[in-house]
Protein backbone atom coordinates (compact mmCIF):
# COMPACT_ATOMS: atom_id res chain seq x y z
CA UNK A 1 0.00 0.00 0.00
CA UNK A 2 1.03 3.29 -0.27
CA UNK A 3 2.64 5.78 2.29
CA UNK A 4 -0.68 5.94 5.23
CA UNK A 5 -1.69 9.44 4.95
CA UNK A 6 -3.43 9.23 8.42
CA UNK A 7 -3.38 11.97 11.18
CA UNK A 8 -5.29 10.31 13.74
CA UNK A 9 -8.76 9.58 14.14
CA UNK A 10 -9.49 12.70 15.72
CA UNK A 11 -11.52 13.19 18.52
CA UNK A 12 -15.27 12.49 19.08
CA UNK A 13 -16.69 14.34 22.23
CA UNK A 14 -13.85 14.43 24.44
CA UNK A 15 -12.73 11.07 23.76
CA UNK A 16 -9.43 11.57 22.13
CA UNK A 17 -8.02 9.11 19.57
CA UNK A 18 -4.76 8.15 19.73
CA UNK A 19 -2.67 8.83 16.48
CA UNK A 20 -0.74 5.33 17.44
CA UNK A 21 -3.92 3.38 16.83
CA UNK A 22 -4.32 1.08 14.18
CA UNK A 23 -5.28 2.02 10.89
CA UNK A 24 -8.20 -0.65 10.88
CA UNK A 25 -9.01 -3.80 12.38
CA UNK A 26 -9.03 -4.87 8.81
CA UNK A 27 -5.27 -5.22 7.09
CA UNK A 28 -6.68 -4.60 3.85
CA UNK A 29 -8.04 -1.30 4.13
CA UNK A 30 -5.65 2.17 4.99
CA UNK A 31 -7.93 5.12 6.75
CA UNK A 32 -7.06 8.09 5.17
CA UNK A 33 -7.52 11.28 6.99
CA UNK A 34 -5.35 14.24 4.88
CA UNK A 35 -3.73 16.63 7.17
CA UNK A 36 -5.01 19.43 4.94
CA UNK A 37 -8.75 18.45 5.82
CA UNK A 38 -10.04 19.50 9.21
CA UNK A 39 -9.83 16.24 11.83
CA UNK A 40 -12.16 14.13 11.12
CA UNK A 41 -14.99 13.87 14.53
CA UNK A 42 -16.75 10.68 14.60
CA UNK A 43 -15.98 9.61 10.83
CA UNK A 44 -13.02 9.16 8.19
CA UNK A 45 -12.46 11.22 5.50
CA UNK A 46 -11.67 8.45 3.23
CA UNK A 47 -10.88 4.41 3.68
CA UNK A 48 -9.10 2.45 0.60
CA UNK A 49 -9.84 -0.85 0.03
CA UNK A 50 -7.61 -3.79 -1.28
CA UNK A 51 -8.73 -7.21 -2.27
CA UNK A 52 -11.43 -8.89 -0.34
CA UNK A 53 -15.11 -8.44 -1.23
CA UNK A 54 -17.70 -5.59 -1.28
CA UNK A 55 -20.93 -6.15 0.46
CA UNK A 56 -23.24 -3.45 -0.18
CA UNK A 57 -25.57 -2.53 2.83
CA UNK A 58 -29.33 -1.84 2.26
CA UNK A 59 -30.83 0.83 4.21
CA UNK A 60 -31.60 -0.03 7.61
CA UNK A 61 -33.81 1.53 10.15
CA UNK A 62 -34.89 0.59 13.67
CA UNK A 63 -36.92 -2.32 12.74
CA UNK A 64 -36.70 -4.68 15.01
CA UNK A 65 -37.60 -8.70 13.54
CA UNK A 66 -41.21 -8.20 13.68
CA UNK A 67 -40.76 -5.01 11.43
CA UNK A 68 -41.88 -2.36 14.08
CA UNK A 69 -39.97 0.44 15.00
CA UNK A 70 -37.83 -0.28 18.35
CA UNK A 71 -38.36 2.65 20.30
CA UNK A 72 -40.64 4.91 18.32
CA UNK A 73 -39.61 9.17 19.14
CA UNK A 74 -36.16 7.67 21.00
CA UNK A 75 -33.12 8.67 18.27
CA UNK A 76 -30.74 7.24 20.59
CA UNK A 77 -32.45 3.72 20.67
CA UNK A 78 -33.49 3.58 16.95
CA UNK A 79 -29.60 4.32 16.38
CA UNK A 80 -28.52 1.31 18.33
CA UNK A 81 -30.82 -0.78 16.98
CA UNK A 82 -30.45 0.04 13.21
CA UNK A 83 -26.64 -0.48 14.22
CA UNK A 84 -27.52 -4.28 15.19
CA UNK A 85 -29.61 -4.33 11.73
CA UNK A 86 -26.19 -3.57 10.07
CA UNK A 87 -24.56 -6.16 12.52
CA UNK A 88 -26.97 -8.78 11.02
CA UNK A 89 -25.95 -8.39 7.92
CA UNK A 90 -22.42 -8.14 7.79
CA UNK A 91 -21.84 -11.35 10.04
CA UNK A 92 -24.23 -12.99 7.88
CA UNK A 93 -21.89 -12.45 5.23
CA UNK A 94 -18.98 -13.39 6.79
CA UNK A 95 -17.80 -9.89 8.38
CA UNK A 96 -18.45 -7.46 11.26
CA UNK A 97 -18.70 -4.42 12.20
CA UNK A 98 -15.16 -3.25 11.95
CA UNK A 99 -15.76 -4.32 8.27
CA UNK A 100 -17.97 -1.29 6.92
CA UNK A 101 -15.97 1.50 5.56
CA UNK A 102 -18.69 3.69 4.48
CA UNK A 103 -22.57 4.46 6.11
CA UNK A 104 -24.75 7.26 4.87
CA UNK A 105 -26.87 8.34 7.96
CA UNK A 106 -30.62 9.86 6.85
CA UNK A 107 -32.39 11.06 9.94
CA UNK A 108 -35.64 13.51 10.13
CA UNK A 109 -34.38 15.90 12.23
CA UNK A 110 -30.41 17.19 11.82
CA UNK A 111 -30.58 18.83 15.10
CA UNK A 112 -31.95 16.35 17.35
CA UNK A 113 -29.29 14.65 15.70
CA UNK A 114 -26.84 17.19 16.97
CA UNK A 115 -28.28 17.48 20.39
CA UNK A 116 -27.54 13.93 21.22
CA UNK A 117 -24.32 13.52 19.55
CA UNK A 118 -22.87 12.33 23.09
CA UNK A 119 -25.08 9.66 23.83
CA UNK A 120 -24.97 8.60 20.03
CA UNK A 121 -21.17 8.21 20.10
CA UNK A 122 -21.09 6.28 23.18
CA UNK A 123 -23.47 3.67 21.32
CA UNK A 124 -21.15 4.03 18.06
CA UNK A 125 -18.54 2.90 20.57
CA UNK A 126 -20.39 0.49 22.01
CA UNK A 127 -20.19 -1.42 18.68
CA UNK A 128 -17.45 -0.13 16.57
CA UNK A 129 -15.41 0.31 19.35
CA UNK A 130 -13.03 3.11 17.82
CA UNK A 131 -13.45 2.25 14.23
CA UNK A 132 -15.06 5.46 12.00
CA UNK A 133 -15.93 4.58 8.91
CA UNK A 134 -16.28 7.52 5.88
CA UNK A 135 -19.52 8.97 6.34
CA UNK A 136 -21.95 11.44 5.86
CA UNK A 137 -24.86 12.68 7.44
CA UNK A 138 -28.36 13.98 5.44
CA UNK A 139 -31.59 15.38 6.74
CA UNK A 140 -34.22 14.04 5.00
CA UNK A 141 -38.14 14.62 4.92
CA UNK A 142 -39.54 11.30 5.72
CA UNK A 143 -38.41 8.04 5.56
CA UNK A 144 -40.36 5.00 4.61
CA UNK A 145 -41.11 3.62 7.96
CA UNK A 146 -43.30 6.77 9.37
CA UNK A 147 -41.85 6.02 12.67
CA UNK A 148 -38.33 5.85 12.25
CA UNK A 149 -36.52 9.06 13.00
CA UNK A 150 -33.12 7.12 11.22
CA UNK A 151 -32.00 4.85 8.87
CA UNK A 152 -28.28 4.10 7.54
CA UNK A 153 -27.17 2.79 4.23
CA UNK A 154 -23.23 1.84 3.61
CA UNK A 155 -20.48 -0.44 2.19
CA UNK A 156 -18.61 -3.15 4.25
CA UNK A 157 -15.19 -4.44 2.88
CA UNK A 158 -15.14 -8.19 3.47
CA UNK A 159 -11.61 -9.59 3.94
CA UNK A 160 -10.69 -12.82 2.50
CA UNK A 161 -9.09 -14.37 5.93
CA UNK A 162 -7.40 -17.30 3.64
CA UNK A 163 -5.08 -15.02 2.02
CA UNK A 164 -3.51 -13.66 5.19
CA UNK A 165 -1.94 -16.76 6.26
CA UNK A 166 0.23 -14.89 8.90
CA UNK A 167 -2.26 -12.86 10.25
CA UNK A 168 -6.04 -13.68 10.78
CA UNK A 169 -8.13 -10.71 11.65
CA UNK A 170 -7.81 -11.92 15.58
CA UNK A 171 -4.08 -11.59 15.90
CA UNK A 172 -4.35 -7.96 13.81
CA UNK A 173 -7.00 -6.81 16.58
CA UNK A 174 -5.01 -8.50 20.00
CA UNK A 175 -1.52 -6.95 18.36
CA UNK A 176 -3.13 -4.02 17.17
CA UNK A 177 -0.92 -3.79 14.16
CA UNK A 178 -0.73 -0.90 12.17
CA UNK A 179 -1.04 -1.26 8.12
CA UNK A 180 2.61 -1.37 6.81
CA UNK A 181 3.37 1.35 4.46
Amino acid sequence: MSEQKNEGAGEWEGWNVAENLPQSANPTTQIINPPELAKPRGFSHGIVVEGGRLLMLAGQDASGAEGRIAAPGDLVAQYEQVIKNLKAVVEAAGGELQDIVKLNIYVTDCAAYRAQLKPLGAVHRAHFGLHYPAMALFEVKGLFNPDAMIEMEGVAHLIDDSTLPTLDRETVKEKNFPLSS
